[in-house]
């Protein structure tokens, strides 16, 4: 693992964000495929009570357009 480091460090940042959202998406196709992926309890009470706070207005968002832009300015993407 750690010679795979030391190549992902060789990328640019755009790139390595580019492969790190090449990463999040096989991810999520091959979790709506497995079993194995599934929520633990822990996780799930974690997802209801952030889903909660935001539901009431106690944190702020931020879209994905917004955070895509940011990147794009800040990285070229």
């Amino acid at each position: 693992m750690s010679d795979l480091i030391k190549e992902i460090s060789k990328l640019s940042i755009t790139e390595r964000i580019g492969l790190v959202q090449a990463i999040l998406q096989t991810i999520a196709r091959e979790s709506e495929r497995s079993p194995e992926s599934s929520l633990t309890d822990i996780q799930l009470a974690e997802i209801e009570a952030r889903s909660a706070s935001i539901a009431s207005g106690n944190i702020a968002t931020v879209s994905w357009e917004s955070i895509q832009t940011k990147l794009k300015q800040r990285y070229g993407l």
